[in-house]
């Protein structure tokens, strides 16, 4: 539900970017709380209630548009604003940047630096060792998320997603609630991408499982309410799921053969609105990482997307699962090779954990160049002193002697 108070942030001429273009030495967290502190509001409910006419007109005047904008795109729109009830910046753009058309100078504004910072100071100042970590979850109101079920919820006739992998726990109920309205879904996932660490339990589960759960919903929809728009018999025709198949390729690839894997992040619906940027379709997607995209609404654009993604894999071709388990199988009838089955909850926490550490690894952050850093005691000076102590991995004898 959008209100005056999200109509004057999207009206404020005033951005994060403009102020620093004003005053550059001033930190952009500076800046923030100079623009948005006193419209800070807490206890307001980020998730978007009833859709209103009246909303689809305020979302209207709180973007900057050469025409205006499909229905569809306007109430995705809207549900995407109602975050801003939660925090100004819920969206990761000042708001009187979150909708536009034509060409924009984009300004990204990145912590990095600030964190740096903060961790050389800590550091600098630690008595006995540092433990390093850089993971760090936050949960939050995701404009993306509204946005993305917007999109599904009012879908009328088609919706095709692309991802590295789909098993976010809200969107799996909003894709089997569209098929029982009748709208065409189709979605491409990337076989056996990150399995290691989705098989961890809450984290939704690999490709195979997400979309074994989906069609057991899409089934209990269907005879639930046959007459709703889609029955038992139309699953097949309603309900595509595709592993990624490369163009040069007639199976599917495992991801951990590191030969042939799919990163793209897409979502059209109706063949009028996409969404293209940095967030998957997974539990860590939606709700822990930090995201960008962008929502654009023509139907000359979506369809240059779909052809350019089609006309660069053979996945429609090669790639469909199992409409019972998921699975993709060859001829013979044999998931393809690197499958690595339903492990079931305890077997994926013990799998899951083991793929993770051999992914760190693999990537130097355990293991062969696991580092701590041990503080020395002051010398004459008062300057501490470190030493930085990494265990190598000897290959040959298999010890972890610090070198």
């Amino acid at each position: 539900m959008l209100s005056q108070y999200i109509l004057d942030l999207c009206q404020n001429p005033a951005t994060v970017s403009s102020e620093l273009d004003k005053a550059p030495n001033l930190a952009p967290a500076d800046v923030v709380k100079r623009l948005y502190k006193h419209n800070l509001r807490p206890d307001s409910a980020g998730s978007p209630g009833p859709r209103r006419d009246e909303d689809i007109e305020l979302a209207l005047q709180c973007g900057r548009w050469r025409e205006r904008p499909s229905a569809l795109f306007l109430k995705a729109f809207a549900d995407a604003l109602s975050c801003l009830n939660t925090h100004p910046l819920a969206g990761m753009v000042s708001p009187p940047l979150m909708g536009s058309h034509g060409t924009m100078p984009l300004t990204i504004i990145a912590p990095l630096a600030d964190v740096a910072r903060h961790c050389a100071r800590v550091i600098r100042e630690a008595k006995r060792e540092v433990f390093f970590v850089t993971c760090v979850w936050s949960p939050s109101e995701a404009q993306q998320n509204e946005a993305w079920l917007s999109l599904i919820r009012n879908a009328e006739r088609d919706i095709f997603i692309q991802t590295p992998d789909l098993n976010a726990d809200p969107l799996l109920p909003a894709l089997a609630e569209a098929r029982a309205r009748g709208v065409a879904v189709t979605y491409y996932f990337c076989f056996g991408y990150n399995d290691a660490g989705e098989m961890i339990p809450g984290q939704g589960g690999t490709n195979e499982q997400a979309a074994r759960k989906l069609y057991t919903l899409a089934h209990a929809h269907a005879r639930a309410d046959p007459a709703a728009g889609a029955n038992v018999d139309d699953l097949p025709l309603l309900l595509r799921v595709h592993a990624y198949v490369a163009k040069d390729q007639d199976h599917p690839v495992h991801q951990s053969l590191g030969a042939r894997s799919c990163h793209l992040k897409l979502l059209i619906v109706d063949g009028a609105v996409g969404v293209q940027g940095s967030g998957n379709q997974d539990t860590q997607s939606w709700c822990h990482s930090q995201e960008l995209n962008v929502m654009v609404d023509s139907r000359d654009i979506c369809a240059r997307w779909r052809d350019a993604v089609e006309r660069n894999q053979r996945t429609s071709l090669f790639g469909r699962v199992g409409p019972q388990d998921g699975v993709w199988r060859d001829a013979r009838g044999e998931p393809g090779r690197g499958y690595s089955g339903d492990p079931g909850v305890l077997g994926g926490l013990l799998k899951g954990v083991a793929g993770m550490m051999q992914k760190t690894i693999r990537h130097g952050v355990v293991g062969r160049n696991a580092c701590f850093i041990r503080a020395k005691q002051p010398d004459t000076n008062g300057v501490a002193r470190y030493k930085v102590e990494c265990a190598l991995r000897d290959e040959a004898s298999g010890g972890n002697e610090p070198q």
